[in-house]
């Protein structure tokens, strides 16, 4: 029995993720440490197939991250350190995906991406006046990934972390001026790098013969 998979003419996906931490790290005697972190990322792409089994498509990304502190020393409770970091970030990302399927309902993929990311970062605190950092960076890599298909148009995408090239370039806005170049190979594959979405696929039908 032979099974044939038309994965149909285009498909649309995204993710969203949202995460606050809040971490008591009180020493019990000389003072008191108080980091919360607010994560809020959304991700959504759309694909169309030039080939049976081939795509290529563009994603874009918002991501937003709060990273807030007070430091309390126990002699001087009164005047606590405020720290709070805030990053904002967009990205820009056209991909190819190659399917292999398996039957009707499961088909393994890989994608090639290369993302283009632009942003800042803002600084301020208690103790010294309001920083900003301009960010811009471009990031290549490669993504294993599977597709179970639990109807005709809905896809549960799985993606087991990448490997590739990363390039960002961080500025900052007021006087000294600074620069600082983060390059390298990237890997991170398995299940560390595990992550989870949702596709509809439009004009998708399998069939069986």
């Amino acid at each position: 029995m032979a099974f044939t998979q038309n994965l149909g003419n285009k498909f649309i996906s995204g993710s969203l993720h949202y995460s606050s931490i809040e971490t008591d790290m009180s020493n019990g005697s000389s003072q008191a440490f108080y980091p919360e972190t607010t994560t809020f990322t959304f991700s959504p792409k759309v694909g169309f197939f030039v080939k049976p089994q081939w795509a290529l498509g563009v994603g874009v990304s918002y991501g937003y991250k709060n990273e807030f502190s007070n430091q309390l020393y126990y002699y001087n409770s009164n005047s606590p350190t405020t720290t709070e970091k805030i990053t904002h970030s967009f990205s820009l990302a056209p991909f190819t995906r190659y399917y292999l399927p398996m039957g009707t309902k499961v088909a393994f993929f890989g994608q090639a991406t290369a993302s283009y990311t632009t942003g800042s970062i803002k600084y301020r605190t208690t103790d010294a006046s309001p920083a900003e950092t301009d960010l811009n960076g471009l990031h290549v890599y490669v993504t294993p990934g599977l597709v179970f298909f639990p109807s005709s148009k809905v896809g549960i995408e799985c993606t087991f972390g990448e490997i590739g090239y990363q390039n960002t370039k961080s500025e900052s806005v007021h006087a000294p001026k600074s620069t600082y170049t983060t390059k390298g190979f990237t890997s991170k594959l398995g299940l560390e790098g595990l992550s989870l979405g949702v596709s509809l696929y439009i004009g998708r039908a399998s069939t069986e013969e």
